[in-house]
């Protein structure tokens, strides 16, 4: 089981999930950050949720596409539980059971 957590700019929101899978959901390149405090200091010194209108910039086409700069999503993960084989614990729970008769 892996916690991870990242803070989106756009909505303002810190987010955090669960996940057992090694690969994280996310359609952009991710930076994956080593301490939790890079991703709490960004939240706290760029609370996000708006955009400022000096950071406008106008629409282009969607041909100009090669001129995008590439997202890239700090987002810092950690591992929390070795997920186990379901069969395990039934097994583990039948040995027990069957020492207490």
């Amino acid at each position: 089981m892996y916690f991870y957590i990242w803070h989106d700019i756009l909505s303002g929101d810190l987010n955090f999930s669960l996940t057992s899978s090694n690969t994280l959901p996310f359609g952009c390149t991710l930076n994956i950050v080593h301490t939790i405090k890079k991703i709490i200091h960004t939240y706290l010194s760029k609370p996000g949720g708006f955009i400022p209108i000096e950071e406008l910039t106008e629409i282009k086409k969607e041909n100009d596409k090669d001129d995008e700069e590439e997202f890239i999503l700090d987002v810092y993960k950690h591992k929390i539980l070795h997920t186990k084989n379901p069969n395990e614990n039934e097994e583990n729970n039948r040995e027990e059971t069957d020492s207490v008769e």
